[in-house]
């Protein structure tokens, strides 16, 4: 029951944790272009979340594993997410905005102490089962993000949604509190035992996939589909249901993940499927013009954005030691913060220099030559 409770815990702050992270992402592009900022810019910006990620990750990582201090490394990611939204809240200042979002990617690269604590309370034979409720759980607090968000903006204006990100993050600091500390087995770590977990193929290829499933929705859903969506027609509340569309299929997709079905079918498979919809969902960004194919479009990338990222956790913590997972899961996320980092900073320069079809059209042919090479390429003994 202890053990129930724990997880519940931990259930309702990883929500509030990603409600805070997320509750003004529909609007900050748009935000952003009302202060006088460029696509460039925009990019850049948008770019620095997972670009401090991709830096602070295998640290934090390393480091959670050598102390054992995930309840701390949980309870810190709360507070730097608390007081990034409260800084952007707070202002306008082009500069001043780049240091908060550095600071909600440095919230962001706690995330690996939740995903780790939170695979224990399974049986390892049921780690896709658990991926998927932990990306339910991920999109559920984004999906409270999008709908407080969007009632906040619609009512207020562009601004509120970042105090709904403020709000959401305090909340989720003081329940952070009550967790309980955390004890898993480890091991002593040595300098060869985490080269060799940062390096291992099994950790390094389903890493790359990541970061190019990651380029493509921070190029697309977390970045300029709401600035395309806007152009096309889109009001303040229509900004937040594609953003909620997106999310609430992801929630809904955990169930199709976490099927009979799912597990027989061969991996190589299920990534080109995942691939396939999100190179689907960037031409329809780019050729649509229309929200209500846009709306489509969002449910076809959520599908197959939680399908890549189920299979491919799952992989990279295949029998991977407890003691390692966190180094494990930061070289994971640190890897596919590369992805979090180019992607916008490559479609606001496209789109600035070529434009939004051509952006997309590039990005899509990305998606597509991966759904081939997983189908020819992925190795046969992944299931």
């Amino acid at each position: 029951m202890k053990k129930l409770n724990s997880r519940l815990i931990l259930e309702i702050v990883i929500v509030l944790f990603w409600s805070s992270e997320y509750a003004h992402v529909p609007y900050f592009t748009p935000y952003l272009r009302s202060l006088g900022a460029g696509a460039a810019l925009i990019g850049m910006i948008v770019a620095a979340y997972g670009f401090t990620q991709m830096l602070l990750r295998i640290p934090v990582g390393i480091t959670t594993d050598i102390t054992g201090a995930y309840r701390f490394v949980i309870i810190s990611g709360l507070f730097f997410t608390t007081v990034s939204s409260l800084g952007l809240y707070l202002t306008k200042n082009i500069f001043l905005i780049f240091i908060c979002r550095v600071l909600a990617g440095a919230a962001s690269s706690t995330w690996i102490a939740s995903t780790v604590v939170y695979m224990t309370y399974f049986p390892s034979a049921d780690s896709v089962r658990a991926s998927a409720r932990l990306n339910a759980l991920n999109n559920g607090g984004k999906l409270l993000a999008f709908a407080a968000g969007g009632a906040a903006a619609a009512s207020a204006g562009y601004r509120a949604a970042l105090f709904v990100s403020f709000a959401t993050g305090l909340l989720g600091l003081v329940l952070s509190l009550s967790i309980d500390k955390v004890e898993l087995r480890r091991e002593r770590l040595s300098v060869r035992r985490v080269a060799a977990a940062m390096t291992s193929r099994g950790v390094l290829v389903p890493s790359l996939l990541m970061a190019a499933q990651q380029m493509i929705l921070h190029a697309t859903v977390f970045s300029f589909t709401s600035d395309i969506a806007r152009q096309a027609g889109a009001s303040s509340v229509m900004l937040s249901v594609l953003s909620a569309v997106f999310t609430a299929v992801q929630i809904l997709s955990a169930s199709l993940i976490s099927s009979p079905f799912f597990r027989r079918l061969p991996r190589n498979r299920a990534l080109a499927a995942g691939y396939g919809l999100l190179s689907a969902y960037v031409l329809i960004l780019g050729y649509s013009g229309t929200v209500s194919v846009l709306l489509l479009g969002q449910a076809a990338a959520a599908v197959g954005s939680a399908v890549l990222a189920s299979v491919l956790l799952s992989e990279c913590l295949r029998g991977v030691p407890d003691g390692e997972k966190s180094t494990v899961v930061g070289t994971f996320q640190a890897v596919y913060g590369l992805g979090m980092t180019a992607g916008p900073v490559l479609m606001g320069s496209l789109m600035e220099h070529s434009g939004i079809r051509f952006g997309c059209t590039a990005f899509s042919a990305v998606g597509i030559a991966l759904t081939a090479a997983v189908l020819l390429l992925w190795r046969r003994d992944a299931g």
